[in-house]
């Protein structure tokens, strides 16, 4: 039975290998990682990504397992970038407003700064982009570590006569659990009302 050995390093290069010559998969699996080759592959994306190494290698990789984490891969980083756009917007407009009623001394500057603000705050309730990073990088995390139990044959992919099917069968079960998830999160929002900031110059 093969097995897994992390090989060196600090929790930034440390490496992982399989002491029967499977040879390196990536220098950190939960971390950013730097390939064998020299290839820094810790940018958004999956390109170089040493998943698309293990794929590359097995010519019958189940096509289903690697659609699924690149969907994952970029939709919790589309998550990430939009609600830091987001979060940073509102920052800007909250701190508009008091700026606005004492260097422009205007009210209605300052009432359309605080009606964007509702608006971000409702976006940033109902789209959720934080919840959605949080979650789908989750799930990114655990199909990593099937596909990188599946390329060292560990575990019960070391045991099973049909490893591509386990493989296949667990990343559908945990894209199932994040549907689910997702779901829910919906479902809770539209009973959830709103929670908006105060109207400018109002006590809170």
């Amino acid at each position: 039975m093969s097995w897994l050995r992390l090989v060196g390093g600090g929790p930034w290069s440390g490496r992982i290998e399989s002491p029967q010559g499977g040879g390196t998969v990536c220098r950190s699996v939960w971390r950013p990682c730097v390939l064998d080759d020299g290839r820094d592959v810790s940018v958004a994306g999956t390109d170089g990504h040493w998943v698309e190494r293990i794929v590359e290698a097995d010519q019958e990789f189940p096509e289903v397992v690697s659609q699924t984490w690149r969907w994952y891969a970029r939709s919790a980083t589309r998550a990430r970038f939009s609600y830091y756009g987001l979060e940073l917007s509102s920052l800007l407009v909250a701190a508009a407003i008091p700026v606005s009623a004492v260097v422009w001394k205007s009210a209605t500057a300052a009432a359309i700064l605080g009606a964007v603000l509702v608006l971000v705050t409702g976006i940033r309730q109902v789209v959720g982009w934080h919840e959605n990073w949080m979650s789908f990088a989750q799930a990114r995390h655990q199909i990593e570590k099937e596909i990188a139990l599946y390329g060292m044959k560990h575990g019960p992919y070391g045991e099973a006569g049909d490893s591509r099917g386990l493989l296949c069968a667990t990343v559908l079960e945990i894209a199932e659990g994040e549907g689910q998830r997702w779901s829910a999160r919906r479902a809770q929002v539209a009973a959830t009302p709103p929670v908006l900031p105060p109207a400018p110059n109002q006590p809170q």
